[in-house]
């Protein structure tokens, strides 16, 4: 979280436990709490929630969209990439660790690098998605990670695979082709 409002001298993330505590924190520092969610959240379009629960136009989320390279985004290239082959960037795992096995298409049999924690900032992985042949991602932040790189643009080769179960949906902008999985 530092990375990404580390711009921003008026904004301090700071770790709590609770909403009491946020709340304490606030009242401290004379700031103001605001909270994101609570019991109208609409689980099938979460981040349009977010922003209209604040009275802030989704359209931002593109439009403020900012993703710089992390700290060692070049280095962690080299380190996973050190032959500088072509390759296909694959996401499969969830927080907590679950993994799915997601059907990829490689008649080329081009070099596959797995994200997976490298580092403790997600922006080291920006590199590697702007020289990724393809992306493939399940439903993890990984992929929204990827449409703030592509905010002001557009780029194929991605693909989103319906291999993890969940309730909520979220706000895709880029050509994601959907890659779907049997459920029985």
């Amino acid at each position: 979280m530092n990375w990404i409002f580390r711009d921003l001298p008026n904004i301090y993330p700071t770790p709590v436990n609770s909403g009491k505590e946020a709340r304490q924190l606030a009242d401290f520092y004379n700031c103001k709490h605001l909270y994101i969610g609570g019991p109208d959240l609409k689980v099938r379009s979460f981040d349009e929630f977010y922003y209209k629960q604040h009275q802030i136009p989704f359209e931002s989320r593109w439009s403020l969209a900012s993703v710089p390279s992390g700290p060692y985004s070049d280095l962690l290239f080299t380190k996973l990439n050190p032959g500088n082959e072509s390759y296909i960037l694959v996401n499969s795992t969830q927080s907590g660790n679950t993994k799915y096995k997601l059907k990829i298409e490689n008649p080329s049999q081009k070099k596959i690098i797995e994200v997976y924690p490298a580092t403790s900032n997600i922006y080291d992985w920006t590199k590697l998605v702007l020289e990724a042949s393809e992306i493939h991602t399940i439903d993890t932040s990984f992929i929204h990670f990827v449409e703030n790189i592509y905010a002001s643009s557009s780029r194929s080769g991605l693909f989103y695979h319906l291999a993890r179960i969940s309730k909520t949906e979220f706000t895709r902008r880029l050509p994601w082709a959907l890659v779907s999985y049997d459920r029985s």
